[in-house]
Parts: C-alpha cells; sequence; structure tokens
C-alpha cells in the first residue's frame, strides 16, 4: 500500500512539473509575461511566499513542541 501511494505521488509530483515547465515556456513567449516581468508586485512575490512558508514552519514546530 505504501508503495502504491509513493509510485502515485511522485507521478502526480512528475505530471505537475511536467506541466509547468510548459506552461512557464508558453507563459515566457507571450506578452503578459514582457508586463509582468517589469511589475514590481511580481518581482516581490518569491520573497512574500518564502515568508509565508517560513511562518507557516514556524508554526507548527512551535505547536509541536507545546505538544510535548
Amino acid at each position: 500500500l505504501v508503495l502504491a501511494f509513493s509510485v502515485g505521488l511522485a507521478a502526480v509530483l512528475t505530471g505537475i512539473g511536467l506541466l509547468m515547465v510548459g506552461g512557464g515556456r508558453r507563459l515566457s513567449r507571450s506578452s503578459l509575461s514582457r508586463r509582468l516581468s517589469s511589475s514590481s508586485a511580481v518581482l516581490l512575490l518569491p520573497a512574500l511566499s518564502a515568508g509565508v512558508i517560513a511562518i507557516a514552519g514556524i508554526v507548527i514546530a512551535v505547536d509541536a513542541v507545546r505538544g510535548f
């Protein structure tokens, strides 16, 4: 059961990754890409998402420590 779940998860993640790569290539060829690349909000998105993930990790870790 664990093996089947792992293979299914790997297949889904690989498929999503391939879709993202293909979509990124198509987006880079479009005029939307040129407009978005000059937007300061788009340039801040990677840092913002990293901050959200870091905060979520801290909250989960603090909750886990409180559980002990």
